[in-house]
């Protein structure tokens, strides 16, 4: 039994908005991460008419491409888009490698910040510690 996204009405050939088309996106590429199958973009219309009454317009929402549409920032956490064999195909979105930030003030002979700046004894004692760790 097919149900449609919430928030997509019962009318025959509801336009599909961004909120809805995130839900349904992420209905489809659950479907996909069980089965294994990529998505062919070629598809992707019939599939929001069929599973979702709705109908999926890339220029009602600003572009000219599909493959452009799933692209944009408001869903591209959810899916990729990749060339495969002669068409595009959208998969579920690879996690994005995560960065470690590098903070230099935690080597630097600088002040805790949570707990204030530490009186100029000490912090010229902690320097002097260090300066003779490296030499």
């Amino acid at each position: 039994f097919q149900q449609p996204c919430s928030g997509i009405g019962r009318a025959k050939g509801s336009m599909v908005t961004w909120e809805m088309l995130r839900e349904c996106l992420q209905k489809l590429l659950s479907e996909v991460s069980s089965g294994g199958q990529p998505v062919p973009l070629s598809n992707m219309k019939r599939l929001f008419r069929t599973k979702f009454h709705a109908e999926l317009s890339e220029t009602s929402l600003g572009y000219a491409k599909l493959s452009e549409l799933l692209q944009d920032p408001r869903v591209s956490d959810l899916c990729d888009v990749e060339l495969q064999g002669h068409g595009y195909v959208m998969t579920p979105a690879k996690p994005k490698a995560k960065r470690n930030l590098i903070s230099l003030a935690d080597s630097l002979c600088m002040g805790d910040a949570v707990s204030g700046t530490p009186s100029p004894e000490a912090a010229q004692s902690t320097c002097s510690n260090l300066l003779q760790k490296r030499a």
